[in-house]
């Protein structure tokens, strides 16, 4: 009888506790927020592969300009330099706390208008290449040649999540996005950080979900937890 008694209370021991640990991870859960943060450039610039043979050769003249270029065409636009032209964006990533989740993360560009020289482009084809890099603060003439691309689009804001997740698990301290152009004879003017609103301001929109360790409690609960069950084992043994 003193057996069983025993093992009785154990099991009502282990469904206490239990109850406690459904109330300390909705406690965590409640702790656990969701958080949409926008983000825009410390720096920006745009650069020039004369040749379009994926060397990237001119950087173009620093502050104040108020508008960015990407085109890819062989023949000068609109006063436009020919070859590949791309705009390159640095996204600060200190906000974002350690341990963070990613959910997603939208690249908002804005546009001055794009456009389309019918010599090379008859058909008017038009759609933007996006790439990314872990860089520094500051646009260099390497970033343009070592970012990855990351996917195309045919509107002003593309989906960068993947890049950015892996970014803030890596620890990278600021997000690199270049905007290409992926037909020839295309071209697209966008703002940079420095113009003054209302007119479109290039941001990077990041909804994160931050996950806090387990609390002292919930591991004292999950101990008690686990010798109760060590001690009901030994109940059922002697038996």
């Amino acid at each position: 009888m003193k057996q069983y008694t025993s093992f009785h209370i154990s099991r009502q021991r282990r469904t206490i506790v239990a109850l406690v640990l459904v109330s300390l991870a909705a406690v965590a859960a409640a702790r656990s927020a969701i958080v949409t943060l926008t983000i825009y450039p410390t720096d920006n610039n745009y650069a020039v592969d004369s040749n379009i043979d994926g060397t990237f050769d001119v950087l173009a003249t620093k502050y104040p300009y108020f508008i960015l270029n990407s085109s890819l065409a062989n023949v000068p636009y609109l006063g436009i330099e020919p070859g590949d032209v791309r705009s390159a964006f640095e996204f600060n990533l200190s906000m974002i706390p350690a341990g963070a989740h990613v959910i997603s993360s939208q690249f908002f560009s804005g546009s001055f208008g794009g456009y389309s020289n019918s010599s090379e482009n008859p058909a008017g084809n038009f759609f933007r290449t996006i790439y990314g890099y872990a860089g520094n603060g500051t646009v260099t003439l390497s970033d343009f040649s070592s970012a990855a691309l990351l996917t195309t689009d045919t509107d002003f804001e593309a989906d960068v999540t993947l890049s950015t997740r892996s970014f803030v698990n890596a620890g990278a301290s600021y997000h690199g996005i270049i905007v290409g152009m992926g037909v020839m004879g295309t071209g697209q003017q966008l703002p940079s950080l420095d113009h003054v609103p209302p007119g479109p301001t290039p941001s990077l929109t990041i909804t994160y979900n931050t996950v806090p360790e387990p609390s002292n409690s919930t591991l004292i609960a999950g101990a008690i937890l686990f010798a109760l069950t060590k001690r009901t084992r030994r109940c059922i043994q002697r038996r």
